[in-house]
């Protein structure tokens, strides 16, 4: 299981794409402003099981964006520039 702090990175370390088509049904039309209130939420409810769902949904946000991408990240414009 990765660290809520490991997700943050990886999330800050790539262009996150506008939108996301998850799956079947579940579309995600402002992709880093659902991100950015999940991570938000997992950190202020830290170790409360009721949140795992947040947590599982954030996983599944990352291995799709992976797939989506040939498993390869896109690196954000602020790396390039570095």
């Amino acid at each position: 299981m990765e660290s809520i702090n490991d997700l943050e990175k990886w999330f800050q370390q790539i262009e996150l794409p506008k939108s996301l088509q998850l799956y079947q049904g579940v579309f995600i039309p402002d992709l880093s402003f659902t991100v950015e209130n999940i991570i938000g939420t997992l950190r202020a409810n830290p170790g409360k099981r009721c949140y795992l769902p947040y947590y599982e949904h954030l996983v599944e946000i990352k291995e799709k964006i992976n797939r989506n991408n040939g498993k390869k990240n896109t690196i954000s414009a602020k790396q390039k520039a570095v």
